[in-house]
């Protein structure tokens, strides 16, 4: 029993020590995601999602961040929405020669 008792002693604690570093990296993935996703990075991003049709309801919410973009209203969620939205950026944008054909055919133009 006793050992019993030693075991769930060992296992909390290293539940504990792990959820320590899972909160000090979640902390740094914001704090390195505020930094990457600056303000000409976010209005570029979220103009071209809004270009690819993605949802409107979460352009807008992460929007609302832009006059209070801290560490005291920006959390894990918003950096992996914008992480989400880079990833849909990325599949769904027309390619260079795409571009480049709409601008020989004049239909470049914005």
């Amino acid at each position: 029993m006793v050992d019993l008792e030693c075991q769930i002693q060992r296992l909390m604690e290293k539940k504990a020590c792990l959820s320590q570093q899972i909160e000090a990296d979640i902390t740094n993935v914001v704090t390195k995601g505020m930094l990457h996703f600056d303000e000409e990075k976010r209005r570029h991003l979220l103009n071209e999602a809004a270009q690819l049709s993605y949802s409107q309801l979460r352009i807008e919410k992460i929007n609302r961040l832009n006059d209070c973009w801290n560490a005291d209203h920006v959390n894990f969620e918003t950096i992996t929405e914008l992480q989400a939205i880079e990833r849909y950026v990325g599949k769904n944008s027309p390619g260079l020669l795409s571009q480049l054909g709409k601008f020989m055919l004049g239909g470049g133009n914005q």
